[in-house]
């Protein structure tokens, strides 16, 4: 026998409620663009209408006929700093460039949500 929609109304919703006291929003910004180090890199490239995309030094070679020459290249991939969040340096030699750079944004999309007042102690 399925539920019924209103089989659950009212004990979610008590719940959902009494919880709201409690909530943590962590509303911190962060991203892997282009050219760029951080979010506000970013919008002063798109506000000065810069195109972060170009065909120069490229970090592979391609000669396919259906694979564009125009890329975007991150920066730092090679760099981690491993002892910072705790990963033996084996593990972060074999980890994904793609899985560290999720910890470093993860990192600072939590330290971004801070407030400026908090960090510096006042």
């Amino acid at each position: 026998m399925t539920p019924k929609p209103q089989d659950f109304v009212g004990s979610k919703k008590d719940e959902c409620e009494a919880g709201l006291d409690d909530a943590v929003v962590i509303s911190g910004m962060s991203g892997l663009y282009p050219d760029c180090r951080s979010v506000k890199e970013l919008s002063d490239l798109l506000y000065n209408k810069v195109n972060p995309i170009s065909a120069e030094n490229p970090r592979w070679e391609y000669k396919h006929p259906e694979i564009t020459d125009y890329i975007g290249k991150a920066f730092d991939i090679e760099h981690f700093d491993a002892q910072f969040f705790r990963v033996h340096y084996r593990q972060a030699n074999t980890m994904d460039c793609m899985s560290r750079k999720i910890l470093k944004q993860s990192y600072q999309a939590i330290y971004d949500a801070v407030d400026d007042s908090k960090r510096r102690g006042r």
